[in-house]
């Protein structure tokens, strides 16, 4: 473990009755030792410490300069580290994983990079977080695009209820039939005012 401006960082778990014996910066690695004077070795990448001195200094540009010498194994818990010192916009262009980019993509309220995402993971309860986001925003299109990609009829019938949306009715109605849902088929019937026999 190391110690930067106030944060711990942690480089492996040690047993009981290790000690340090020095650090070889030439190779990035810290050597330890136990009672039976067995040698370990773990890996401490100089530049990632410097890396994040800048990020605490708040030193950007040198910041920006250093993750250009880091390889790529690196980044996305450079990601995580960003993300948790409150840099969630910096995190999103390293982040290499596509679940905790689309956290971050909600978290900073990026309704474009968020739908390309919950496209790409395919995961119903992603696009139902990007529905909030975009209602959160008053993007009412993307909100019905993503509801009606996971067929949250329910939501829907309430967006429809509330904006007297005729054209989402009949959506609603259309996928009622398809999907054999004669309850939601009944409401939005009901609600648009038109009646179909769906029982």
């Amino acid at each position: 473990m190391y110690y930067v401006y106030g944060e711990y960082f942690n480089v492996a778990s040690l047993e009981s009755g290790m000690f340090l014996i020095s650090y070889l910066s030439e190779i990035d690695c810290v050597f330890v030792t136990d009672k039976t004077r067995s040698l370990i070795s773990y890996k401490l990448s100089s530049l990632l410490i410097d890396y994040h001195i800048a990020v605490l200094s708040k030193d950007f540009k040198l910041a920006d300069q250093i993750i250009q010498s880091l390889p790529k194994s690196m980044l996305n818990d450079i990601a995580h580290f960003l993300e948790k010192q409150g840099f969630p916009d910096q995190a999103i262009l390293i982040s290499d994983d596509d679940v905790h980019k689309f956290e971050l993509a909600i978290q900073i309220r990026d309704i474009d990079s968020s739908l390309f995402l919950a496209n790409e993971l395919m995961d119903e309860n992603k696009w139902k977080q990007v529905a909030d986001l975009a209602l959160s925003l008053g993007d009412y299109e993307i909100a019905k695009e993503c509801l009606k990609h996971v067929k949250d009829y329910s939501s829907l019938l309430l967006m429809a209820a509330s904006n007297c949306d005729q054209t989402l009715f009949n959506d609603i109605i259309d996928g009622a039939i398809t999907d054999d849902l004669p309850h939601i088929g009944f409401l939005a019937s009901f609600c648009s005012g038109k009646f179909y026999n769906f029982y």
